[in-house]
């Protein structure tokens, strides 16, 4: 279930040299919800598909957005950072939707997909707040992911997508098992 998409214009820009305020305005609102929707435990459990151009400057300034969400959702969060870019590499246009695409097979495989194409981490990211995967990993327990996505003109979006299970948790919360057993039966 796609939670909500927050987007963002930072103005007039003439390319996406680096994010403007606007980038961390979605991601902490997309923070914040994903702390909302699962509380505390199930918001460390989270990943981020980062946009993950892997441009020196696009790297540092996405690290500390990054940063600045893993601070939010506490001092001992290490949050697991994606991108698919390495499979498929910059697609404009559909890039956030190449990043869904590999959220929703990790979800199915349960493999969440590393940044292979690095040697090392940058220094910019190799922060205690950021577990930047370079290699696959299994997905674990990860209730939610979150999606970052930026255009150019300075537009952001960043979305919150919840797990099958936790979509099927929050339904039956919401609508009781018998009306979820019924709506499965007829699915």
């Amino acid at each position: 279930m796609v939670a909500d998409v927050f987007v963002q214009a930072d103005g007039s820009k003439k390319s996406i040299t680096e994010p403007g305020i606007g980038n961390y305005v979605t991601m902490l609102k997309a923070g914040a919800l994903a702390w909302s929707l699962l509380g505390e435990s199930g918001a460390r459990s989270l990943y981020v598909h980062a946009h993950g151009t892997g441009t020196p400057l696009n790297c540092s300034t996405e690290a500390k957005i990054l940063q600045t969400v893993a601070a939010m959702l506490g001092n001992d969060v290490r949050l697991a950072v994606t991108s698919i870019k390495p499979y498929v590499g910059h697609s404009l246009g559909t890039a956030a939707g190449d990043q869904i695409a590999a959220t929703l097979g990790a979800w199915q495989y349960g493999w969440v997909p590393g940044i292979t194409t690095i040697d090392r981490v940058a220094d910019c990211a190799a922060v205690p707040a950021l577990d930047v995967l370079t290699e696959a990993r299994e997905i674990g327990a990860a209730e939610a992911v979150i999606i970052n996505a930026k255009g150019f003109g300075g537009n952001t979006a960043s979305a919150v997508l919840l797990s099958p299970e936790e979509t099927l948790a929050k339904l039956e919360a919401r609508y009781g098992s018998s009306d979820l057993t019924t709506y499965q039966h007829r699915r």
